[in-house]
């Protein structure tokens, strides 16, 4: 029965390692080939609006259409910073509590309470 176990948690753990593995994989997609990918993406989406390669128009499109992803690059990047602040903000604010907590049950013991700042 122990013996049945272990190889299930290997098996497990070897479907585990394989997961990670191909989704490091994946990420390391070179910046090159993303951008690539972009101006193809940015290309067929210009000429399903009617655009023709080579025109005025197909140039202003993949022009809106870089515009587009790099706005959205840069408000992905703003919602990160604003989610690290909130999280250093949230991890203060659950320190001091602790602290003050702390610093109350010295002040009814007769200790100097602690300083919490």
């Amino acid at each position: 029965m122990r013996n049945l176990n272990a190889r299930a948690w290997m098996r497990s753990g070897s479907i585990l390692l394989g997961l990670v593995t191909v989704i490091t994989l994946s990420a390391c997609q070179s910046t090159q080939e993303r951008e690539r990918l972009a101006r193809q993406n940015d290309s067929q989406t210009c000429i399903e609006f009617g655009t023709t390669p080579g025109s005025i128009e197909f140039a202003e499109c993949m022009l809106k259409q870089q515009d587009r992803r790099d706005n959205a690059a840069l408000k992905a990047a703003e919602m990160q910073r604003a989610m690290s602040e909130t999280t250093r903000n949230n991890t203060e604010t659950v320190r001091r509590l602790g602290c003050e907590r702390e610093a109350e049950k010295e002040r009814k013991r007769g200790e100097k309470p602690r300083d919490c700042r």
